[in-house]
């Protein structure tokens, strides 16, 4: 009787393991997010104008899954943060947050210039991507 229950508490044990394991697998196939937390921030200075409904800012998130995290950019209104830009981040640095640290917003009227410090690696992004309706 009691071989008969430890084989049952077994086979319910592995069955449990497997469930969790397919089921992290298929979470982090999906990219389910479990905490998206603000990194960086720089908006819009007062002397740049996209004659539309700025101010606009640029954030850098980080979003964590259940097995890994990864960085991207979203610009958009200062007040609306659910609703603009997304770019995704430079993969090469995404193993050091140091990195992140030296990052260089330049705002012109044409575009926005996101830019690595040390590297001098940058991504620009038109007015026309992020500012009125798209």
């Amino acid at each position: 009787m009691k071989k008969t229950i430890l084989f049952i508490s077994i086979i319910s044990l592995k069955s449990s393991i497997i469930f969790l394991l397919l089921l992290v697998i298929f979470l982090e196939l999906i990219k389910i997010n479990i905490k998206n937390e603000v990194i960086f921030t720089s908006c819009q200075p007062d002397n740049i104008n996209y004659d539309s409904f700025g101010p606009y800012c640029v954030w850098l998130y980080k979003s964590n899954t259940i097995l890994s995290k990864q960085y991207y950019f979203f610009i958009a209104k200062s007040n609306v943060s659910n609703y603009g830009y997304k770019i995704a981040y430079f993969n090469d640095l995404t193993r050091d947050e140091n990195d992140i640290k030296n990052i260089i917003i330049t705002w012109e009227e044409d575009y926005v210039k996101i830019q690595k410090q040390d590297s001098g690696t940058y991504i620009v992004v038109s007015s026309d991507d992020f500012a009125g309706g798209r």
